[in-house]
């Protein structure tokens, strides 16, 4: 890991590392897209299947047509979709969704669930959120950002 200069000092880095870090990977996705103030390096929307999110409106479109969904579930798919097809722990996920709430993971399996039933499958018939076993889960979609309102 570098140190406070930038620099890499020899060693491995655990599993808790990697861990950490992709925990405060999550909440800074997190916490930057659930500001009300965009910044211009910001998405204001992102692009998948037939599906749009407008991140500042906070709302999920299927084909122009709005999907309600909880602000936990939002949030949550945020996450997701700021991955860039990065394989996300159960633990980030949670620190990023419920950083400040004692929570069981079970609320995060009933939220994936959750996501998974609003979004369906991909055009081949996959699933746009998939399990890793025993480590977590990946968003498999293709993700256009969207930073300026045309």
């Amino acid at each position: 890991m570098p140190d406070m200069d930038g620099n890499i000092r020899g060693g491995a880095v655990s599993i808790e590392d990697r861990s950490t870090e992709l925990v405060h990977v999550s909440r800074n996705l997190v916490g930057q897209m659930t500001k009300p103030a965009q910044t211009a390096m910001q998405p204001l929307f992102y692009h998948f299947d037939q599906f749009t999110i407008d991140v500042r409106q906070r709302a999920l479109f299927n084909n122009g047509e709005l999907v309600p969904l909880s602000a936990k579930l939002f949030s949550l798919l945020l996450v997701f979709l700021g991955s860039q097809g990065v394989e996300l722990s159960k633990e980030a996920l949670m620190e990023a969704v419920w950083p400040d709430s004692r929570v069981e993971m079970s609320n995060l399996t009933q939220s994936v669930f959750l996501l998974r039933r609003l979004l369906g499958h991909k055009s081949d018939g996959r699933r746009l959120i998939i399990t890793i076993p025993g480590k977590g889960y990946l968003f498999t979609g293709v993700v256009k950002a969207e930073y300026t309102h045309e």
